[in-house]
């Protein structure tokens, strides 16, 4: 259920972001930039695509899993999530735009109404999060689930 809020909420803020930019920048500025919608490269197929944004946000989920998610991580979640974000940009964002994240790839499509790439930002990002957390979760979440941390307050049952 909180997964469905999280997501509308997500969605919801990439296109208000996208109109305010709309709103803000002049309209050849709108043109030229796609408020930040991104493109893929003539170089390489829809497959090489959804396969990059998926190994890209493999490590980005992985990583939130590793600093935010799990009660013993270090605390160290924002540093170590930006610092995966930016690799992840460096790495692949001349070929796709570096999107791992299907809200930051939608709010810009809707206003601007260019809808190119979208099957990879959506099917990318999507496959390579639930293999992370998959992974994550089996390899590394501890399975005593009625152990909670300190710092999490009282199990209510």
């Amino acid at each position: 259920m909180m997964a469905t809020v999280y997501w509308i909420a997500q969605f919801l803020g990439a296109i208000v972001a996208a109109y305010s930019l709309k709103w803000l920048y002049p309209p050849q500025i709108v043109a030229v930039t796609r408020l930040g919608g991104q493109s893929i490269s003539a170089d390489i197929s829809l497959i090489q695509a959804i396969s990059l944004e998926a190994i890209a946000t493999f490590f980005l989920v992985f990583v939130v899993f590793g600093t935010a998610v799990d009660p013993r991580a270090p605390k160290v979640g924002g540093f170590a999530i930006g610092l995966t974000v930016t690799a992840g940009i460096l790495s692949i964002g001349p070929l796709t735009g570096g999107s791992m994240n299907p809200a930051r790839s939608f709010g810009p499509a809707v206003v601007t109404h260019i809808f190119e790439g979208q099957t990879a930002y959506w099917v990318g990002p999507l496959l390579g999060g639930i293999v992370a957390a998959l992974v994550y979760d089996r390899l590394f979440l501890s399975r005593n689930r009625d152990v909670e941390p300190v710092d999490h307050g009282e199990i209510s049952r």
